[in-house]
C-alpha cells in the first residue's frame, strides 16, 4: 500500500478523513501508522481541540478516542477570577455531568488593622477546612512560632463555621484564547485525503498534491497566505444549504474551468473551498462527475453520491409545492 503522505509502500492503518473525535465516519487505509500518528498529534488535534469544535462536541456528546466528552466551560474559565473581587482566583473543574464545580482558590493578602498591626488574611474554599490547620502551621513554622497544639486545632475548627462567607451565584470573569490559524491544517488535511480518494491514483505524484502535503505541516501563516485555499470561521454561502442538519459535516468536489475544487464544512463552525488539482496535473478520473459526502456527527448517518445526483436530490427535496387549481365544473 502506498501511503498518501510519505508515498512509501508501507502497511496501512485506519485513518478517519473527518476525525473520529468530531463524529467522522469515512475511513481510509492508505495512511501508514507513522504518518497517522503524526496527523493525530500535529494536525487533527488542532481542529478537534479547537474551542469552537469542543462546544459542538460537548453539545452532541462526541468523546472520540479519549472516550471523554470535552467540557469547553472548563477551558474558558481556566483562569477565572471572582467578578465581585478580581483579586480572588477561582478553581473551575468538570463535574462529570457536563457542568462545572467552582471553588475558591487559595489566596493570601497582607493587611493592616486600625491599630497599625500587620497581618495576613488567608482565604480558602469552605470545602477544605483541614487546609486551614496546614496553612497556619506552615506560617507559624516560617515565623519560628510553635506549631498549633491539638487543643488549639480543635478550637479553630469549631470556630470555622462562623468565618464562612457564602457567595450566592458568584459571577466569574474568564480569560481564554481562540486559535485563528492552526485549525486550518486540519481542514486542508480533510480536503487532501478526499482528493486522494476521489481522484485518480496518479494524483499523488502531481505537483499540486505535493504542494498540499507540504502545506499541511507548514507554519499556519503559510496556509493563510496560500493561493489554493479559502478557509474561514463560519460557513461559506455555497456550503450552507447542504446536509440533513446545520451541524453536518459536508464535502463535495467538482471541476470548474479545469481546476478541481473540494469544498469542506465542519459542523457550522469552519468551511473551506480549496483547489486540489490544476489543469496540468492530469489527475481527474474520466469520466468523473464530481463527488458529494455528508455526515451527521450525532447519528453517524453518512451520504455519498456523485455531484449531479446530490444536486438532483437537493432540488427534489426542496422543490416548492405548486398548488393545484381546481377545474371549474361545466
Amino acid at each position: 500500500m502506498r501511503c498518501y503522505f510519505c508515498l512509501q509502500e508501507r502497511p496501512g492503518s485506519e485513518e478517519h478523513v473527518f476525525p473520529l473525535a468530531i463524529g467522522g465516519t469515512i475511513v481510509t487505509d492508505r495512511v501508514c501508522k507513522p504518518c497517522n500518528d503524526q496527523l493525530g498529534s500535529q494536525v487533527d488535534s488542532c481542529l478537534t481541540d479547537h474551542l469552537l469544535c469542543k462546544v459542538k462536541r460537548a453539545g452532541l456528546g462526541l468523546a472520540g478516542n479519549a472516550r471523554r466528552t470535552p467540557n469547553p466551560l472548563v477551558e474558558m474559565l481556566a483562569k477565572a477570577v471572582l467578578a465581585e473581587d478580581p483579586t480572588k482566583r477561582m478553581e473551575v473543574r468538570d463535574n462529570g455531568r457536563g457542568g462545572i464545580t467552582v471553588k475558591h482558590a487559595y489566596h493570601e493578602a497582607v493587611q493592616t488593622d486600625d491599630q497599625g498591626n500587620t497581618f495576613k488574611m488567608v482565604t480558602i474554599d469552605a470545602s477544605r477546612p483541614n487546609d486551614v490547620l496546614k496553612i497556619l502551621d506552615r506560617h507559624r513554622k516560617r515565623s519560628n512560632i510553635p506549631l498549633l497544639t491539638d487543643a488549639e486545632k480543635t478550637d479553630i475548627l469549631a470556630r470555622l463555621p462562623d468565618a464562612i462567607k457564602t457567595i450566592e451565584q458568584p459571577g466569574l470573569i474568564g480569560q481564554f484564547t481562540v486559535d485563528l490559524q492552526e485549525f486550518q491544517r486540519g481542514i486542508v488535511k480533510i480536503a487532501y485525503e478526499l482528493a486522494c480518494m476521489w481522484l485518480d491514483d496518479t494524483y499523488l505524484d502531481s505537483a499540486t498534491a505535493a504542494e498540499i502535503r507540504n502545506l499541511i505541516f507548514a507554519p499556519a501563516e503559510d496556509i493563510v497566505k496560500h493561493d489554493l485555499t479559502n478557509i474561514q470561521i463560519g460557513v461559506l454561502r455555497p456550503l450552507q444549504a447542504w446536509g440533513e442538519t446545520s451541524l453536518d459535516h459536508v464535502a463535495y468536489g467538482f471541476v470548474e474551468k479545469g481546476v478541481t475544487i473540494i469544498a469542506v464544512r465542519v459542523f457550522d463552525v469552519f468551511s473551506a473551498a480549496m483547489a486540489v488539482a490544476m489543469p496540468g496535473d492530469g489527475t481527474v478520473p474520466k469520466p468523473w462527475r464530481g463527488s458529494f459526502l455528508s455526515i451527521n456527527p450525532a447519528t453517524g448517518s453518512t451520504c455519498q453520491s456523485n455531484w449531479p445526483e446530490a444536486i438532483e436530490t437537493r432540488t427534489r427535496r426542496h422543490r416548492p409545492l405548486v398548488p393545484q387549481r381546481k377545474r371549474k365544473g361545466r
